[in-house]
């Protein structure tokens, strides 16, 4: 049976990356569970497929990268460029005091010698901020979406969201009933993405967005 040809692609970078709820304290226990997770979602035998991300760019869009030349499971990770969409006077993309894009690199790539993190330690990283986590003006949606043209049009297939908006503070809030994948912009614009012929790859894309998120950022 042929199969799909992202399947084993998807699973590399973006297994942990659906799974973990937040940051976790380095140890023993935290390691053995993100194995016993591993083994749940890929197999017993995934320390044998090779599994490192090798030749896959990944997106991320976030708020923040704080920290991610110098954390240990994200420091030697291969970033292609990062870009930062949010107007205005900004630090330096690395020096943010947000550590929440960081954090899902880690979840997504992070590795420290034998210590895991994720699985796709070997790929590249395309990395966006796409929202000012100091407040929650309605163009926090213009970040996200200026961020997922630019990875579009960089040809990535792979991209981790770990965002979500309901309340802002300009404007009026999304009702739960309107949390449907049609009335949201970011939602109307990745169909509108998803639609268009001259981005018919993105049929095969697989653009990952955490489950587990459901605050107003």
């Amino acid at each position: 049976m042929m199969q799909h040809p992202l399947s084993r692609r998807s699973v590399m970078a973006s297994a942990l990356a659906l799974t973990a709820c937040g940051p976790q304290p380095a140890g023993t226990a935290n390691d053995l569970r993100i194995a016993r997770e591993l083994d749940g979602i890929i197999g017993a035998d995934w320390p044998d497929q090779g599994l490192s991300g090798n030749g896959i760019r990944i997106g991320i869009i976030d708020a923040g990268f704080g920290n991610f030349r110098s954390d240990p499971f994200t420091r030697a990770l291969d970033v292609e460029t990062i870009r930062d969409f949010v107007p205005g006077e900004r630090p330096a993309p690395f020096e943010s005091a947000d550590r929440h894009g960081t954090q899902m690199a880690q979840f997504i790539g992070g590795r420290d010698g034998r210590r895991l993190r994720g699985l796709a330690h070997r790929a590249q990283y395309l990395l966006a901020i796409g929202e000012d986590q100091s407040t929650e003006p309605r163009r926090d949606e213009d970040g996200v979406i200026a961020a997922l043209d630019w990875l579009v049009s960089e040809g990535v297939k792979l991209v981790n969201i770990s965002l979500g908006y309901t309340r802002f503070d300009d404007a009026s809030p999304y009702a739960p009933g309107m949390m449907d994948g049609r009335t949201a912009r970011i939602s109307r614009h990745l169909s509108a993405l998803l639609e268009r012929p001259i981005r018919c790859w993105l049929r095969s894309s697989v653009p990952a967005i955490r489950g587990a998120r459901t605050g107003n950022s």
